[in-house]
């Protein structure tokens, strides 16, 4: 081939680079032109549900577009993430999920449709919401230690329920049984409220489930006592409820559940990054604020790289959980 010919194949490739980077940047410039559409992989009515459509209506008014909410339950949540991991990677399509179906499923099932670490790229966190150890407002226990003590004296005595097999719960309570050298045997459960149900009947020495589920039923008058939460701070509408790392565990303190927003991989970084903004700013709502602590969570809107380190954190965490207890299978 003629040296000419090389020269201007190369302009002619130089031109064509040029113009899609153009392209590329008046796309993200011009972003959104179209509604989007935010999966999730939940039942319509619950609170994540809520959660998602709520921040919808305030994205939605701030970006200048319609966000449509489509709800696709099932296979442990897999369904729905697995519609937005499979999307054109344009930031049309997302998805707003808790954190259990990407940190734990990867763990626990035996075939993922796609690959969270490659097919999925993090947005924008939501919110947090920490884990409570609760136990009957009769319970002889006052604190965590005497709880822990009590355990320690009777192993296998004491039980603890949870709103499933593998879930953020469940691994939480086998987390306490390592740092605190006892052996509570779990009791899975379909969901928070039967959990509590029991806990109150008497059937479970504890539970451990999210905040929000718990909220309704600790404080004065509550039939529940709250004797320690996973958060590096106490709870503003529950300032006597200790942390575990201020009941002598704080490796417990970070182990908390989460929303987040993911987007499929190879989303370009400035659309990513113009979306974890306006999440943020959609955030700072008061009144969008106040529906997340209905539901027991805090507003966070932590941004694209710093959420990554949480979910890789997460994934690897809730993973040591998994393996230190010999494994979990869900499917």
């Amino acid at each position: 081939m003629k040296w000419t010919s090389l020269a201007a194949m190369a302009v002619s490739a130089a031109a064509t680079l040029s113009i899609g980077t153009a392209a590329n940047a008046q796309g993200a410039a011009g972003f959104p032109s179209k509604p989007i559409k935010v999966m999730v992989p939940l039942s319509p009515g619950g609170g994540v549900d809520t959660v998602t459509r709520k921040l919808g209506e305030k994205l939605g008014a701030q970006l200048g577009k319609p966000i449509i909410v489509e709800n696709k339950p099932g296979a442990a949540g897999t369904l729905g993430i697995d519609a937005a991991a499979k999307a054109p990677p344009d930031g049309y399509t997302l998805v707003l999920t808790a954190g259990s179906a990407i940190a734990i499923n990867p763990h626990v099932l035996r075939k993922m449709p796609y690959d969270t670490a490659k097919d999925l790229v993090p947005v924008a966190q939501v919110g947090t919401t920490p884990l409570v150890l609760l136990v009957n407002a009769n319970h002889p226990a006052k604190t965590l230690r005497e709880f822990i003590a009590a355990a320690k004296a009777k192993p296998k005595d004491a039980t603890f329920g949870s709103y499933g097999n593998a879930s953020v719960g469940h691994l939480l309570g086998e987390a306490i049984n390592k740092a605190a050298g006892i052996d509570m045997v779990h009791v899975p459960y379909k969901g928070a409220a039967p959990a509590i149900t029991d806990l109150i009947g008497g059937q479970v020495s504890a539970v451990i489930t999210d905040f929000g589920s718990a909220r309704a039923h600790i404080g004065p008058g509550g039939k529940l006592r709250a004797l320690a939460l996973s958060a590096n701070k106490r709870a503003a509408n529950f300032p006597n409820v200790p942390t575990f790392g201020e009941e002598g565990l704080p490796q417990l303190d970070s182990m908390n559940g989460w929303l987040g927003v993911f987007a499929p991989a190879k989303t370009p970084k400035d659309i990513v990054d113009k979306l974890a903004a306006e999440i943020g700013k959609a955030l700072q709502a008061p009144e969008l604020k106040a529906g997340l602590a209905e539901l027991g969570y805090e507003a966070t809107g932590t941004p694209t790289d710093k959420f990554a380190v949480i979910v890789k954190q997460d994934t690897d965490r809730w993973g040591a959980v998994i393996k230190s207890v010999g494994g979990i299978t869900l499917d």
